[in-house]
């Protein structure tokens, strides 16, 4: 791209040197000769997408970069195991299957399940007499026929057979099995969905032999997944419950989640000089998987300023500067190098300290402009 009377960078440098003469808080010498302007023809700077724009009001925030990762809470998430031994039987789910709680996600052949209904069976059988015996045992005591003892040794036997078949009911409504005495025995032992959520990892195949508290399977329940976050020892008086959370999975793109810090614990590990927060993710967030890492910015302050888009500030040396629009006729546009003092950048933004003077800032394509040779 050929440029007219285009400033060579050191020739601009030596001018940006002397103009830091000036005041850091208000722009370069705005009477330079026309020499030191940068011009350009209305083709060219089409053709290069060049844009011009202006100053904006942009809020600006103070962040804490961390690490993390995707969890859930102890109700987002369930172990499912067997209470008795057997083998497993009929599987009906798969990695990664929706499923809901109460439904059926595979048998185990059990046969201490079995003997469990031979026993329910039996107690009901037994408490059937045992019930009459000290009713009648009531009865004639009452007539001072029989004795306090054999009434005794009557609501003993009652009681006991009562508790146990009690308690063989209640094992039974446990292990999720509605049998009732007298049905018939049930061969399999049913094993249930406890939540709502996907099934993220299966550790039994069919035939496998089933121990109890072995983990068969594990359900994942995503609507209920949140950010564990890992913050060091320095910032913890930074954290306030209620602070916005931004985080992208690691290698993404940042800012495409957010969040809100929920809690934070209140005890630093000795091994990493951290502490772990929980965040609540916001709605929006797609394939979030439990055991997924993040990095996250914590957002623990913020405030309004007046910026530009970082692709508008030119570097040349150390100084920084910017294009302001300086006049337009015949078809050109004239361009004058400005020095600025910049403070906080966020989001594609940083602020300008020093904005007097900058109406209309070539924000687009300056870049090119000026290493132009």
């Amino acid at each position: 791209m050929k440029v007219r009377h285009v400033i060579r960078i050191l020739f601009l440098s030596s001018i940006l040197i002397s103009g830091c003469r000036q005041s850091k808080d208000t722009p370069a010498d705005n009477s330079a000769e026309d020499a030191d302007l940068i011009t350009v023809n209305l083709s060219q700077f089409e053709t290069a997408g060049m844009i011009t724009g202006s100053l904006e009001k942009k809020i600006f925030s103070e962040t804490v970069n961390v690490r993390g990762m995707i969890s859930a809470p102890p109700n987002g998430m369930a172990a499912v195991s067997s209470f008795l031994t057997g083998n497993a039987g009929r599987i009906f789910i798969n990695i990664g299957d929706q499923v809901k709680k109460g439904q059926l996600l595979l048998t185990v052949n059990s046969p201490e399940f079995i003997r469990l209904q031979q026993e329910l069976d039996e107690t009901e059988a037994k408490l059937i007499p045992a019930r009459a015996e000290y009713e009648r045992q009531k009865m004639l005591a009452g007539d001072s026929i029989t004795s306090r003892k054999a009434l005794l040794n009557a609501e003993g036997e009652y009681k006991s057979l009562k508790a146990r078949h009690e308690g063989l009911k209640a094992n039974m409504m446990l292990l999720g099995a509605d049998k009732t005495p007298g049905d018939g025995f049930q061969r399999e032992l049913r094993i249930l969905s406890p939540i709502n959520g996907y099934i993220s990892k299966i550790n039994v195949e069919a035939g496998h032999p089933v121990s109890p508290g072995e983990s068969l399977l594990e359900i994942t329940d995503p609507g209920q997944l949140q950010l564990k976050l890992f913050i060091f020892e320095k910032d913890i008086y930074l954290l306030k419950e209620g602070q916005p959370v931004v985080f992208s999975g690691t290698g993404k793109s940042a800012g495409n989640c957010t969040a809100t810090l929920k809690t934070y614990s209140r005890a630093i590990d000795p091994e990493t000089k951290s502490i772990t927060a929980l965040a609540d993710i916001g709605s929006g967030c797609s394939n979030l998987v439990a055991g997924m890492y993040v990095e996250a910015s914590i957002v623990v302050n913020s405030s309004e300023g007046t910026a530009l888009p970082d692709e508008a500030i030119l570097k040349s040396g150390d100084a920084r500067i910017v294009l302001v629009k300086s006049g337009e006729s015949s078809g050109e546009i004239r361009f004058k190098p400005y020095r600025i003092t910049t403070g906080r950048s966020y989001g594609g933004f940083t602020e300008i300290l020093n904005p007097e003077g900058l109406d209309e800032v070539l924000v687009k394509g300056g870049f090119n402009l000026i290493m132009e040779d």
